[in-house]
């Protein structure tokens, strides 16, 4: 299938009916952008593709891994034209919406910085998957990677072009995860990066540039200008800026429980007896105020107040279960021993960055300790929870 480059014209006349749309852009909803954004598409040379009047998706791997709407793919299209960004009217017509959307995502962004991923990199690539948010899958399901599956037990159904050598092209009503808002899109798939080890190689970077080649050398995106769109986006809105920002660490102040949807998990008391019925009042989906943690049968659980606590495992900062260790770039940490001495040298191997699998936790010389090998543990101020200090 064949995507056609915009001209001047169309994008003077997008800018303008854009703008239309300004308003209905907010931090977290912008369902109500529809209208205008469509004409806007139309003008841009961005014609959606239909059938029986609904829009279609399809995979393209040459700008990720994902699938696509037409005006996503258009506009990827365009921006790898050497000479498309090179034109003054390009900036000028088409940065209110953009910045909106950019500004809307910059919190969210800046506060996974301890993840390892810099905020520049994750805000070109969704301004890129998502047309800056105004893509069908963004209003309706605040998906702004085209994520394919069920997120939460929520699920949005778009028609999307599927291919087979025996099929050739056909279309089935596929499954793509529905979020809450963009910031939770945003975290799914910060996780489902950090998760994957084909992209450990990227984490803790602080080159932008250098971060956009191994995504391409990776594989993420089979486009040979793909590095090159998402350096000159970071450069057009001097996202760099946003990596020079320091590190946040991740906010525990709020615990959200991950369970089975529509199920709960069970609180505990601080001796250890779990609270009866608790799982109808911690169900998936809810948000607790936490106070701290603590550690009660051998894991660490979420004082949630009343004297009630909840699994950590079973929340949000789960994070798989592992941490990243969080310290000065190109430095690392001392492990410590259960008995509370330092392991000399294994700070050249508990580097920033690194990754390890949570296996027990232990209160050593007063600060909770996390088990990541035999006798050896990392202190929580070393990970993304703690300050690196």
């Amino acid at each position: 299938m064949k995507y056609t480059k915009i001209s001047i014209f169309s994008m003077l006349c997008a800018g303008t009916l854009l703008s239309l749309a300004d308003t209905a852009i907010g931090n977290k909803d912008i369902s109500k952008v529809s209208a205008a954004t469509e004409i806007a598409n139309a003008f841009s040379g961005n014609k959606l593709l239909k059938e029986n009047n609904n829009y279609i998706v399809e995979k393209y791997s040459a700008m990720g891994p994902n699938y696509y709407e037409p005006s996503v793919i258009n506009y990827f299209n365009n921006l790898v034209n050497d000479d498309f960004l090179q034109n003054p009217f390009i900036n000028f017509v088409a940065t209110r919406y953009q910045e909106k959307f950019l500004a809307a995502i910059k919190p969210k962004l800046l506060q996974l910085k301890s993840k390892g991923i810099l905020p520049s990199i994750m805000a070109a690539q969704a301004a890129l998957e998502s047309n800056y948010g105004t893509s069908r899958l963004a209003r309706e399901a605040n998906n702004l990677f085209s994520i394919k599956g069920s997120y939460n037990g929520q699920t949005y159904y778009i028609p999307t072009r599927e291919y087979s050598p025996s099929k050739g092209y056909y279309v089935i009503n596929g499954q793509f995860r529905k979020y809450s808002s963009w910031d939770e899109s945003i975290q799914d798939y910060v996780d489902l990066m950090t998760a994957n080890p084909r992209y450990h190689n990227l984490l803790f970077k602080e080159n932008y540039k250098d971060v956009a080649h191994l995504l391409k050398q990776d594989g993420y995106a089979t486009d040979p200008n793909y590095a090159k769109a998402l350096i000159d986006l970071i450069n057009m809105y001097k996202l760099y800026l946003w990596d020079n920002t320091a590190t946040t660490v991740e906010d525990e102040s709020i615990a959200q429980i991950k369970y089975i949807p529509n199920y709960g998990v069970l609180g505990f008391y601080i001796d250890g007896t779990s609270i009866p019925d608790s799982n109808y009042k911690f169900k998936d989906g809810t948000r607790w105020k936490t106070f701290g943690s603590v550690i009660i049968n051998g894991e660490e659980m979420y004082n949630v107040g009343g004297g009630e606590y909840i699994p950590k495992k079973y929340t949000n900062h789960n994070d798989n279960g592992i941490i990243t260790i969080h310290y000065q770039v190109n430095y690392g940490v001392n492990a410590l021993r259960s008995d509370g001495t330092q392991i000399p040298g294994s700070n050249l191997t508990f580097k920033t960055g690194t990754r390890w699998k949570i296996v027990g936790v232990k209160i050593i010389n007063g600060e909770m300790c996390y088990l990541v090998g035999n006798d050896m543990y990392i202190p929580k101020r070393y990970t993304q929870w703690g300050e690196g200090k």
